[in-house]
């Protein structure tokens, strides 16, 4: 009789990235699915539908719900867990109260929290300080403390609020600044008070379902992975292994591949790959897409790029998140500028997959460059260090050339390695059903 695994995922468009892991883990055990979302599931419901290798699911969503839809989410998913024994939970974070709550139900499984997004411990300061001096005594003292509350951490952070609103571009007269400022000012607000309430309703529920007590600590904030408090933390890289055990003081994080480097031909290398393509994921940005210094840091790469790879389009991929009147007058601007076609790609295609049409790819730091290198070794893939900066201090901890992924300095040089080499590291290390023992 197949032991029986429980996935538990809230990332809907990463949760596309498990095909393969699915597909390899139903040969050994029964695979049920629980989705615990903020974001649009129709995808996934079509998915779960047709999958074969999925015994069960159940897809509950926890965005702009009014509060008897969530108190009945919690009964679903305390009747879901209750539903059948499991030998072992696989879960893609456990920071959500939610994603806590439904933890705590299944006492006799082993839980393995399974993180396949980019760091987001690299983006914060003091962090990348005590993972540099070699030294995490201030986090694991905070870690063991009784301060280690969401609601009690001292740590500073930026203040960018008001920064992060809407950035006046040089298209802009001062009325449309004024009025698209105000706008985002109000839907920002109105985020952050949802926000607020809807973790007030889950504790004020929480208090009521759970024999103990749902808690978000530093760790939780830190690393929008989870607390520490579980069985096992897998990560795709070492850097966040090294420091997620750092942090907490623990060895409770270890190394394993990414769910896309199960495969068994994911390369197509017998396919021709479109050489005169550049392909271009957008992803967000602390300012606008038209914003003159971003347009003119992304063409100079572009253009730089050019010269050695001789490409003649470039195919912008919409970020999930990205408005559509944004992402065309950034089109508009960018072609003006570097005199090549630009094409949009919008679909629901998962990016990896797209992605492994091309030879060539340029970007920003993202947690979809991570997708695409997993997905196909023999892509070359370039990210702008100078708007990478915007993103997190140092982006060069997320990727480096040994991952096959080459920086454009502020400079616009590159290692010219990359234009000889052929294939590339893709985040293959230690199978997952080695943690499950």
């Amino acid at each position: 009789m197949k032991k029986k695994i429980l996935i538990i995922w809230g990332n809907t468009y990463a949760f596309l990235n498990l095909d393969r892991l699915i597909k390899k883990l139903s040969k050994n055990y029964n695979i049920d699915v629980l989705i615990l979302t903020e974001n649009n599931t129709e995808i996934i419901e079509d998915y779960c539908l047709n999958n074969k290798n999925i015994k069960k699911f159940n897809i509950l969503k926890f965005s702009n719900q009014l509060p008897f839809k969530i108190i009945k989410n919690y009964f679903d998913i305390k009747e879901f867990c209750n539903s059948s024994p499991y030998n072992f939970c696989i879960a893609g974070d456990e920071c959500q109260l939610y994603s806590k709550y439904t933890l705590s139900l299944l006492t006799k499984t082993k839980k393995i929290i399974y993180w396949t997004h980019t760091s987001f411990l690299l983006q914060n300061n003091q962090v990348i300080k005590s993972y540099e001096g070699g030294n995490f005594d201030d986090f694991e003292k905070l870690y063991n403390s009784e301060k280690n509350l969401y609601s009690e951490i001292k740590f500073k952070k930026r203040r960018v609020f008001f920064d992060n609103i809407y950035t006046r571009t040089s298209s802009d007269t001062l009325k449309r600044y004024i009025i698209r400022f105000l706008k985002n000012f109000i839907i920002k607000i109105l985020k952050k008070i949802n926000g607020f309430l809807l973790k007030l309703e889950q504790k004020f529920i929480l208090t009521f379902l759970s024999s103990k007590k749902i808690k978000q600590n530093l760790i939780d904030q830190l690393s929008q992975v989870g607390s520490g408090n579980e069985d096992t933390y897998l990560f795709n890289d070492q850097i966040d292994v090294d420091i997620f055990n750092g942090i907490t003081g623990k060895k409770c994080a270890f190394l394993t591949s990414h769910p896309l480097s199960y495969a068994e031909n994911t390369n197509l290398d017998k396919n021709t790959k479109l050489n005169d393509c550049l392909y271009f994921p957008i992803s967000i940005y602390p300012y606008s897409l038209t914003d003159d210094r971003f347009l003119s840091i992304i063409s100079n790469s572009i253009l730089k790029l050019k010269d050695s790879l001789n490409f003649e389009k470039i195919i912008v991929r919409k970020h999930p998140l990205q408005k559509l009147d944004e992402l065309d007058n950034f089109k508009s601007e960018l072609q003006k500028r570097i005199n090549l076609q630009v094409l949009l790609e919008i679909g629901d295609n998962p990016i990896q997959n797209e992605a492994k049409k091309y030879k060539y790819c340029f970007s920003t730091l993202s947690a979809a460059i991570k997708d695409i290198r997993a997905n196909c070794d023999t892509i070359k893939i370039f990210l702008n260090e100078e708007i990478s900066k915007d993103i997190a201090p140092k982006p060069k901890l997320f990727y480096n050339e040994d991952q096959g992924i080459y920086w454009i300095d502020k400079n616009y040089d590159f290692d010219q390695e990359v234009l000889v080499k052929q294939k590339f590291f893709n985040y293959k290390s230690i199978d997952i059903e080695e943690y499950l023992v």
